[in-house]
């Protein structure tokens, strides 16, 4: 009984570790196509811009490329790391620490851009778009997560609620 156990525990924990290693690498793909557009804006654009959106950018890029090798790095030695204790603890740290920094720097960017809509429109336009495109697309990211967590939230209400009925019925 206890070997069954055992054997379903391990069958969750490699699909646990399947869908994180999926959920990586797509997390990793998105933030090298902002990456390189990100470059690529940057390197070909010069602004006269004296709004932040540049800096914003610029530490943007940085935070994630970081990221990227971070998440790429340990899923291609996933294999290897797995069985070091320890090491889901330090891939969980590191990783939150980045999302909450990515968090509070894409409220930041958000405060940026739409502080004064037309700063950086003119002079650095490219530059301003690529920062209207990066906030949509992470906060729209957010959203489906958050709206996903709602749905499970209130499935597990109607859920309870029908069971808490059904038992009140019941003799």
């Amino acid at each position: 009984m206890e070997d069954d156990s055992l054997i379903e525990k391990q069958q969750e924990n490699e699909e646990s570790q399947s869908n994180r290693t999926y959920v990586a690498w797509l997390l990793a793909f998105i933030e090298l196509c902002t990456e390189i557009s990100t470059i690529v804006i940057l390197s070909i654009y010069s602004s006269d811009c004296d709004e932040p959106i540049r800096l914003w950018l610029t530490i943007l890029s940085s935070v994630l490329g970081f990221h990227t090798i971070f998440l790429v790095g340990t899923e291609a030695l996933a294999s290897n790391l797995k069985e070091k204790p320890g090491w889901n603890s330090v891939y969980f740290t590191v990783n939150t620490i980045v999302q909450c920094f990515l968090f509070l720097w894409m409220l930041i960017g958000a405060v940026w851009a739409f502080n004064d809509m037309d700063a950086c429109r003119d002079d650095f336009y490219e530059g301003w778009m690529l920062t209207i495109v990066v906030l949509g697309t992470y906060f729209g990211i957010i959203s489906v997560f958050l709206l996903g967590l709602l749905f499970i939230v209130c499935i597990t209400c109607i859920g309870s609620w029908h069971i808490s009925s059904y038992l009140k019925k019941s003799p």
